[in-house]
């Protein structure tokens, strides 16, 4: 009986061992399905997530090559602005030097037109070879310069009215600056006269106030070599600075375009 009873209680532990393992093994099989379908879920999420880093990383690629494009043209740019900075800067100190220019221009227009009409052709004089002869006669007789005034008819407009007197008299003559020839410490200005035969210097000044020349045996104004009156006498020849060959050179280049017009308040030309 007892037998009975333990095989019987055997059989129902054992039943119910077998139930609860086949309970357990149903479990641990929805178990496992669960994580294979989580692990399918996750390895899609993976993928999915892979394909987007990628495709990140691909439009990070396309960015930073954008970037470095962008780059590279903002550096052209900023050194096309620099170099348009710099030309609009050049060009705008050009347009300044351009308008002072204008300005100087202007202001030697003006001088110019000033100059009385017909300059050198005005038939103030009888006509003479250019020869030294008649260089001498013309400077003896054929003409009068006004008297110097000191800043209204000194050096420059004696010898613009000297170098005018000459040219329309037949001479070939020209204007001449530099260190005056006596004395080093300033500036002068008189006449070259170039005859047939010779080169001549002509103090302009000296004729403002013309020495009869059968008392002084010389011609007014002329520089002579043994001239003792003026041991530097061949200065007046070689030591000039600038030569103008006319009223309108002296005007436009000497840089005092107003030290040369004689002809006001001067009658007989205007």
């Amino acid at each position: 009986m007892k037998a009975r009873i333990t095989i019987a209680i055997l059989v129902i532990v054992l039943a119910f061992v077998g139930i609860r393992s086949v309970v357990q093994s149903y479990e641990y099989s929805r178990h496992i399905s669960y994580i294979n379908a989580s692990y399918a879920a996750l390895q899609a999420s993976l993928e999915n997530l892979t394909d987007k880093y990628l495709d990140i990383v691909d439009r990070n690629a396309a960015m930073n090559t954008n970037y470095y494009k962008l780059q590279s043209d903002y550096d052209s740019l900023s050194t096309s602005n620099k170099i348009l900075s710099d030309n609009y800067a050049a060009l705008a100190r050009e347009v300044i030097e351009l308008e002072y220019e204008n300005r100087d221009l202007q202001t030697i227009l003006d001088e110019y037109e000033k100059v009385p009409h017909s300059y050198y052709s005005s038939g103030t004089f009888m006509q003479h070879s250019n020869t030294y002869d008649d260089l001498c006669y013309f400077l003896t007789v054929g003409f009068k310069v006004p008297p110097y005034k000191l800043d209204i008819f000194d050096c420059s407009e004696s010898a613009a009215y000297v170098e005018w007197a000459l040219e329309n008299a037949g001479f070939d003559a020209e204007i001449v600056t530099g260190t005056t020839p006596w004395d080093t410490n300033s500036y002068h200005a008189w006449v070259i006269a170039n005859t047939n035969e010779y080169q001549v210097a002509i103090e302009a000044t000296w004729l403002t106030d013309k020495i009869d020349s059968s008392v002084t045996g010389r011609v007014p104004g002329i520089i002579y070599g043994e001239d003792d009156l003026i041991p530097e006498w061949n200065n007046y020849y070689e030591k000039y600075d600038d030569k103008y060959q006319n009223i309108y050179c002296a005007i436009r280049y000497s840089g005092v375009p107003n030290e040369w017009n004689w002809w006001d308040g001067i009658s007989g030309l205007k």
